[in-house]
């Protein structure tokens, strides 16, 4: 699943991955990837150019990330 959402992401399907990693993060909460998922989701938001809610996706980041280990891609 988290590869899925990855594959979209990388072919710039922002939307659609938004979707993908919301899914997997809501099914996978504690999943060692569950706080990359969160992170790309930021980025994707970011990407499309609605600053607000990537900001408000990278606070989750923060609070999933507090003192986790660095990002596996």
């Amino acid at each position: 699943m988290y590869a899925a959402a990855l594959a979209t992401f990388r072919a710039r399907e922002y939307g659609q991955a938004v979707l993908d990693f919301i899914d997997f993060i809501g099914t996978y909460p504690k999943h060692p990837l569950a706080a990359n998922a969160q992170v790309l989701d930021r980025e994707a938001y970011y990407v499309q150019r609605d600053h607000r809610q990537a900001l408000l996706e990278f606070q989750k980041v923060l609070e999933m990330h507090s003192g986790r280990s660095p990002m596996r891609w």
